[in-house]
């Protein structure tokens, strides 16, 4: 173009016989009009490249994407990653009409998300924490993200009124599991209204013990498969072939921590009236699930409130006694736990047994029990592997911001297997996939970040981060809108700048909370 234009302003002044300054002028415009063409030549075929980027058809690689995403009502395009979005972005109405997903599309959806970290991970020549991420961050952007998205402030599915309890079960190679799942059972008032989402994440050859005593680690037996040995049994079997038990089983070098493992267990909901956490190491009291169902309807807030605790210790009498209440936080001091916030031991704090619960400043990832319609406000965050310590304050103030309540409850309903030395760890896993013994510690030291800025650590804000993708999507997975997180900590007694923790009155006295 600037080349013809060029030619016809040439010719131009070749025929025509005019005064010099007429010539002069007219050869300034032209000038003019070319600069303008090549201007445009630059800018038109960058426009041009994003449309046809955005009109192309799928990449090959996507096409199985496509097939999977009708469900949800788009394309491929449709679950792509979404770019960064600000944190306060608000969120779609609630009363919108609702997607439609069937749990085999959910499963499928996080068994492929395993399928490609482990096919990046095995092929990965120099694995570092960054790159580690970027592959886990692209799966998850890829595969869970847009179920997600398309739920957003939404339940997946309609939430029955039937007093029906879901019970998240994570399992690490946990041999406790059965005698877990026969003791929930055999011990509840109505067993028929109790489903489980178990996420079992076991070795099935090549299996490692634990670090053992003097440091040794040896060769062991395949791990004893949770459901099978439950189902196998007279009282398991009819609640397995009922349905009542769901099973998503993973690899153990699949394994990613807690808190993405809890996170595919909330998956497994299927409109359960209750949603309970609890771990695979538990032991039951009779009436449980009464006592938790009364005690939930009897907080103020219902059904914006959590019962939660630390359970007291296997072996410990407790039964008929006041519920334990977790009533104090701190400051990690160990070099590997960057100054997270831990909770303090759960302990009988009343006299008598409440009335109704108390309320309490904390939520134990070990227990908690609450009306599932929480699940579409604060859905669990998959952007977290392999993070151990922090899951529970993310959980206690993303709570908290969106408006619910936190309480402990009037009894004690389960124990916990607390000392368990010497079995396998999910982070000598991951030392052991990437064939590097400080890997996890690695991961975590940056991943932890993600935590710390949702809370409000200065160290850790989006301004000095290193690795901003660390933040993404915290408008869906971050603390709410609903009360101010400055709120929150002023009330818990906690200090992000100065890392101090102050003693919380209001808990021990159980009295409503105010800023301590």
């Amino acid at each position: 173009m600037r080349s013809n234009a060029g030619r016809r302003a040439g010719r131009a002044g070749v025929k025509g016989n005019k005064s010099k300054n007429t010539w002069l002028a007219f050869c300034v415009c032209a000038g003019l009009v070319v600069l303008w063409v090549q201007l445009t030549i630059m800018i038109v075929p960058t426009e041009l490249d994003d449309i046809n980027e955005a009109l192309s058809p799928p990449r090959e690689e996507d096409s199985l994407l496509h097939e999977r995403a009708t469900e949800l009502g788009g394309g491929s395009r449709d679950i792509l990653p979404d770019p960064p979005v600000q944190r306060r972005r608000p969120r779609p109405d609630k009363n919108r009409p609702r997607e439609q997903i069937s749990m085999d599309t959910i499963v499928y959806n996080m068994r492929s998300f395993l399928d490609e970290l482990d096919r990046v991970y095995k092929a990965i020549e120099n694995p570092d924490p960054q790159n580690v991420w970027d592959l886990y961050k692209a799966a998850t952007d890829r595969w869970l993200l847009p179920m997600d998205r398309a739920f957003e402030g939404q339940n997946l599915f309609d939430v029955r009124d039937d007093k029906s309890i879901f019970v998240s079960l994570a399992s690490y190679r946990d041999e406790n599991c059965p005698t877990t799942l026969k003791e929930m059972y055999s011990k509840a008032d109505h067993p028929e209204l109790l489903y489980i989402g178990l996420v079992q994440q076991n070795c099935v050859s090549g299996c490692r013990t634990g670090v053992l005593q003097g440091g040794v680690v040896k060769d062991m037996e395949p791990d004893v498969n949770c459901y099978e040995e439950f189902c196998s049994t007279e009282l398991g079997a009819q609640f397995c072939q009922s349905g009542n038990v769901r099973d998503f089983f993973v690899q153990e070098e699949e394994a990613l921590g807690p808190a993405v493992a809890r996170y595919m267990a909330s998956k497994l909901w299927m409109g359960e009236t209750y949603f309970m956490q609890i771990d695979a190491h538990s032991l039951f009291v009779p009436h449980w699930d009464t006592t938790l169902v009364n005690d939930i309807h009897n907080t103020p807030s219902y059904p914006m409130s959590v019962l939660s605790h630390y359970p007291p210790s296997v072996g410990v009498n407790f039964e008929d006694k006041p519920g334990y209440r977790i009533c104090g936080a701190e400051f990690a001091k160990s070099s590997v736990e960057y100054d997270i916030i831990r909770l303090t031991a759960g302990l009988q704090q009343d006299k008598q047994i409440p009335v109704r619960p108390c309320p309490a400043p904390f939520i134990g990832a070990g227990f908690f029990f609450a009306h599932s319609s929480f699940l579409a406000d604060v859905p669990f965050d998959p952007y977290v592997p392999w993070v151990f310590m922090g899951e529970e304050i993310l959980e206690s103030l993303r709570m908290w911001t969106w408006g619910y309540d936190i309480y402990s409850p009037t009894r004690n309903v389960l124990s916990h297997h607390y000392v368990r030395r010497h079995t396998p760890k999910f982070w000598e896993t991951v030392n052991r996939l990437f064939k590097k013994p400080s890997m996890h510690n690695d991961l975590t030291s940056m991943i932890i970040n993600r935590v710390k800025n949702i809370a409000g650590y200065p160290e850790s804000s989006a301004e000095i981060l290193l690795r901003p993708t660390l933040l993404d999507n915290l408008d869906l997975y971050g603390d709410g809108d609903v009360r101010p997180m400055e709120e929150y900590m002023e009330r818990v007694g906690l200090d992000m700048t100065t890392k101090r923790a102050k003693h919380i009155s209001w808990c021990f006295k159980c009295q409503p909370p105010y800023p301590v």
